[in-house]
């Protein structure tokens, strides 16, 4: 694991359960995690294996792996329901095309999830969980950010292929 080092001087290990003094350091965290998955992106570009049709046999091999439930949010995947294999190294960053790096997720799950890195989907999870209490409480800024979100996806969805 290899430390961040910030603005003020401070070193943190690249985990998500590490504390932030200021909002200034957590964002530059956050920025740098962007970075490096932008980059590892582009530098497995050249070298990653193109993408590999699956088998029924093979995706029914992927389904059994967690008993027909989505390996992101753990709901079930029923039998008419369309599912995505989920690479759980991501294709993106060098995940190998192969039975042991695929996992069953709902569509909208792996979608969301993307191509994050782990210690950044962690942090969106968290700032996720945070969020919806802040929600639940009312809080006028969260609220604010509700109404913004809420336009984003009737817009996200007006641009879908129908």
């Amino acid at each position: 694991m290899k430390d961040i080092f910030l603005k003020n001087g401070s070193v943190i290990m690249a985990k998500a359960d590490a504390l932030f003094k200021t909002t200034e350091d957590f964002v530059e965290h956050i920025k740098v995690l962007r970075r490096d998955r932008r980059d590892s992106r582009n530098n497995n570009a050249l070298t990653r294996q193109s993408r590999n049709s699956l088998s029924p046999a093979d995706r029914k091999e992927i389904l059994k792996k967690t008993g027909r439930r989505c390996h992101i949010c753990g709901g079930k995947i029923t039998v008419r329901e369309k599912w995505q294999a989920d690479h759980v190294f991501a294709h993106a960053h060098g995940g190998a095309n192969s039975l042991d790096n695929y996992l069953p997720a709902h569509k909208i799950c792996n979608n969301y999830r993307w191509n994050y890195g782990a210690e950044e989907f962690q942090w969106i999870l968290k700032l996720g969980i945070w969020f919806r209490t802040q929600i639940e409480t009312e809080n006028d800024q969260a609220l604010d950010l509700v109404a913004k979100f809420i336009k984003h996806e009737i817009l996200r969805d007006s641009r879908r292929k129908k």
